[in-house]
């Protein structure tokens, strides 16, 4: 992966926001553009904090570990200050081999938030969940 990423603190936002991965497999492509500004709205949500809570704070994450088990994680974090970003070009041809996103489809992106840095916390060692019903082993 090359990040050609750089934050112009003075403005309060990325001047080039550019990812690029090679991969035969999931090459992907990535270029934002940085407003500078925060979200005033997000939308399908009731209001704005909801949304920011529902996108940047995660508290809890699955996954499955390489012997099937679905297992679960704990982070935290502070409140983020995102600014709001355009996709300016997309590209992940394993999303599209898969036909999950067609080639330049852009209509049906939710968000693009943007965050300089953010302190957080791994909870470890990560659990393992033995029922949708039942809490994670700790």
């Amino acid at each position: 992966m090359a990040f050609d990423c750089q934050y112009d603190r003075a403005a309060a936002r990325y001047s080039t926001f550019n990812v690029k991965t090679r991969s035969r497999w999931a090459p992907a492509q990535l270029v934002l553009e940085d407003c500078g500004q925060p979200p005033t709205h997000l939308s399908g949500v009731s209001n704005l904090e909801a949304g920011l809570v529902l996108l940047t704070h995660p508290m809890r994450g699955y996954f499955f570990r390489r012997d099937g088990v679905l297992g679960s994680y704990a982070i935290w974090h502070d409140r983020t200050t995102p600014t709001v970003g355009e996709i300016r070009e997309a590209r992940y041809p394993l999303l599209q081999r898969l036909e999950l996103v067609p080639e330049g489809d852009l209509r049906s992106i939710h968000s693009v938030l943007l965050q300089p840095n953010i302190d957080f916390t791994i909870y470890l060692p990560p659990s393992s969940v033995s029922s949708e019903n039942e809490q994670p082993e700790r």
